[in-house]
């Protein structure tokens, strides 16, 4: 009996779902279409968006937009992104008949997955999918592109492939995992013009399907567009010698990544190279994000990563020799610079230079520096200056033997006050 009950229940769902089917489709109602963006154009639209609020960061940190106005603004981009997250979210529209078709595919589902017997965890397949959107050209899909599935596991090896495949129409991709390791991420990744792009990373612990997208970007060899948006040097005296953290910010506001932009005895290729004073000391790149791409030939630092559009921020450390309680710093400017900043943070350095510009003091997480900078340094200057210890008054007595002579004084005057007594005392008598 329950055998014959449940086979009238499958045809009847069945007959319900493709029952539209035979209807005269002039009898359906067509409701026009709406004039959306597509989810492409909506990426781009975001990725502008996060690009201004970096720089508005950026110009709050250096003193060009007050408190008020940077909150203003990054308030109002970040309004902007959230919409543009919402209408990526929520898809396109649909018309009430494909509502209604949607809704009759889910109860027909809904019915044979009541009447299958239960699936196996072994057998638990996820999906991930996503698009490819050529960020060189309005984030449109490109068609006809390998993509593959990637396994990244947290222990120091490199990601696995585990799939390929070739994108669809519109860019898409989809993978079917059977099993998925549940301790491990999935991404995809594409080639293209020598740099490897990737998608945000999944993870299928306690979700059936994942989407992300990947943006690829068409390749240029040429580093003439960079702008440096902050150039920080932080200054120190050690004693032996004066110590230098430099931190820069880099832009790229073109819509290609820049690859092998300096080739030369040392580097085959690298985006940039930056030229230290010869008698720097110790030269040390930081360790960050983009450390491990700084290479260290002599004086010369090269950045040998690739440098997709948006910012780049790379730091190291170095010394300079002390001569005569001055040492001498020489700043190459190779590309544009908006602001180049100096914090000295002790008392007892001066520091000189032609067109340095003393902004007073300026707090970074509870230490105060003076600040000094140039703003809108132009490419091929070369900015010398020096830092000066703060001669010392030979003249001015120290501490202690001021100390020391005001107490003789004073014992003095206490012995010349009891004589003068006493012999007061003598001639009364």
């Amino acid at each position: 009996m329950s055998i014959v009950l449940a086979l009238l229940i499958m045809i009847a769902a069945v007959a319900w779902v493709v029952a539209p089917l035979f209807r005269d489709p002039s009898t359906a109602v067509h409701s026009p279409a709406e004039a959306s963006a597509s989810s492409g154009e909506l990426l781009y639209r975001k990725q502008v968006a996060t690009g201004i609020i970096n720089d508005l960061h950026f110009d709050f940190q250096t003193g060009k937009l007050s408190s008020a106005d940077h909150a203003a603004l990054v308030a109002e981009q970040e309004k902007l992104i959230a919409a543009i997250d919402a209408r990526l979210e929520a898809g396109p529209a649909r018309t009430k008949s494909q509502k209604k078709s949607t809704a009759r595919g889910l109860t027909a589902g809904l019915l044979l997955l009541l009447m299958t017997p239960a699936i196996p965890a072994s057998a638990r397949e996820v999906l991930f999918s996503g698009r490819l959107l050529d960020g060189s050209r309005d984030s449109t899909g490109v068609a006809n592109s390998a993509v593959a599935l990637q396994l990244l596991r947290d222990d120091g090896h490199p990601p696995r492939e585990v799939d390929t495949q070739r994108t669809g129409a519109g860019g898409a991709f989809s993978f079917r995992i059977a099993a998925p390791d549940t301790g491990a991420a999935y991404l995809a990744m594409v080639e293209h013009q020598g740099v490897r792009y990737y998608s945000d990373q999944a993870s299928f612990a306690g979700s059936e399907m994942a989407r992300h997208d990947i943006v690829r970007f068409d390749s240029t060899r040429s580093s003439r567009e960079i702008i440096v948006l902050m150039h920080h040097l932080f200054v120190q005296d050690l004693g032996e010698v004066l110590a230098l953290r430099e931190t820069r910010v880099l832009h790229n506001p073109t819509a290609r990544t820049i690859i092998d932009a300096v080739a030369d005895g040392h580097e085959t290729g690298a985006i940039l190279r930056i030229g230290l004073p010869p008698w720097a000391q110790n030269i040390t790149p930081i360790a960050g994000r983009f450390g491990k791409d700084l290479h260290l030939h002599g004086t010369d630092l090269y950045d040998a990563g690739v440098f997709e559009p948006g910012n780049r921020q790379i730091s190291f450390t170095y010394e300079l020799p002390w001569q005569r309680d001055r040492a001498t710093l020489v700043i190459e400017v190779e590309q544009p610079t908006r602001s180049l900043d100096l914090f000295i943070g002790q008392e007892g350095l001066r520091l000189e230079g032609e067109g340095l510009t003393s902004h007073g003091p300026f707090t970074i997480r509870g230490t105060v520096y003076q600040r000094y900078g140039i703003e809108n340094v132009r490419p091929g200057a070369r900015v010398q200056l020096q830092v000066a210890r703060q001669p010392q008054d030979r003249n001015a007595l120290s501490p202690w033997v001021t100390l020391a002579a005001t107490a003789s004084l004073l014992l003095l005057g206490v012995a010349l006050a009891q004589l003068k007594n006493a012999k007061k005392e003598t001639a009364r008598k």
